[in-house]
């Protein structure tokens, strides 16, 4: 394998013998910024006095340098952007610990003595809406009965109760909701609400999660509505 250098190549293929300084970094494969200026300062020092480099040519030069220069300064007011953003949402997402969020999920947490509410986002006019409640094993707790509602968003409450009146015993329940459009029967989307206990700023692709209690982790732009 050749040790000459992207640059020295180039170089070489242009015809000039010129030597060329370059970094001890054997990894670069790609020509930078500093060695394009140096690669057309080589140019101007080598070049035929008695066939000067045209006008033209010197200005295309210029404006690719210009380009290279451009693409480099874009990059880092991207990668500057990028990083505002990123802080601007974990200031953002900070301020909602403690708080209560509505989520997209069927399962929450019940704890001693506590409730569990919800939202249900309705598109049309819809009868004999019901919220039934789950225990682990899969038994059914309670239906809590919301009768007909208009289109838009419906508000529920679990009490924490059971079927005959009995308290749940604190944990994990899941939750469907159904209602009737047209006499058919339909599975509703709803919204869970939970307390935000703490913020993570995510690596990569994760960006803000949200620690959600009795729920987990999930990302920011889920979220539904603050409480």
């Amino acid at each position: 394998m050749s040790d000459i250098s992207p640059l020295q190549q180039t170089l070489t293929d242009l015809g000039i013998s010129a030597p060329v300084t370059t970094t001890d970094d054997s990894s670069r494969t790609e020509l930078g910024q500093e060695d394009f200026l140096e690669l057309m300062l080589a140019q101007l020092q080598n070049q035929d006095p008695m066939q000067p480099m045209e006008n033209g040519d010197f200005m295309g030069d210029i404006a690719q340098f210009g380009t290279v220069d451009g693409i480099h300064n874009l990059e880092a007011s991207f990668a500057s952007f990028a990083e505002s953003m990123v802080s601007n949402q974990a200031l953002q997402a900070s301020s909602l610990v403690g708080r209560t969020v509505s989520v997209p999920t069927d399962t929450n947490v019940l704890t001693d003595g506590g409730t569990i509410s919800g939202t249900i986002e309705l598109d049309n006019f819809t009868s004999n809406v019901n919220v039934s409640v789950y225990n682990q094993s899969g038994e059914l707790m309670k239906t809590i009965s919301l009768g007909d509602k208009q289109s838009g968003e419906v508000d529920f409450v679990w009490d924490g109760l059971d079927q005959d009146g009995q308290a749940a015993a604190a944990g994990t329940y899941r939750f469907e909701v159904q209602g009737k459009l047209d006499n058919q029967s339909y599975q509703l989307p709803f919204y869970m609400d939970a307390n935000v206990d703490s913020v993570t700023i995510g690596k990569g692709s994760e960006g803000i999660l949200l620690n959600l209690a009795g729920i987990g982790s999930i990302e920011l732009d889920k979220v539904a509505s603050i409480n």
